[in-house]
């Protein structure tokens, strides 16, 4: 797992996205953002990346609260996406199910 958008860290603000192997997780903490952007970062990821699924997670719920954005349930975007995914982070090996609701 690594973080590929870190959001103001990366100068995408509001916008953060995880590979867990070969699926994408991104979620937009930006109303703004995700209206105005949303198609174009998907599709960027999509074409660059290649992976096999991008998910759409709502985690961050304050923010979308603040912002009165629509909270969404997890959603596959772009390609085919069957949980859990395995991977590995400092010598573990976790599963985890994208499409989980948290």
């Amino acid at each position: 797992h690594h973080r590929l958008l870190n959001a103001e860290g990366d100068f995408v603000p509001g916008v953060l996205c995880d590979r867990y192997d070969q699926a994408l997780c991104i979620q937009f903490t930006s109303a703004a953002m995700e209206a105005l952007f949303e198609k174009q970062v998907v599709d960027a990821l999509h074409v660059v990346l290649s992976p096999q699924a991008i998910v759409r997670r709502c985690d961050v719920l304050n923010d979308r609260t603040m912002e009165f954005a629509p909270i969404y349930p997890p959603a596959v975007l772009r390609g085919q996406y069957s949980g859990p995914t395995r991977f590995t982070e400092g010598g573990f090996t976790f599963h985890t199910d994208l499409l989980e609701e948290a």
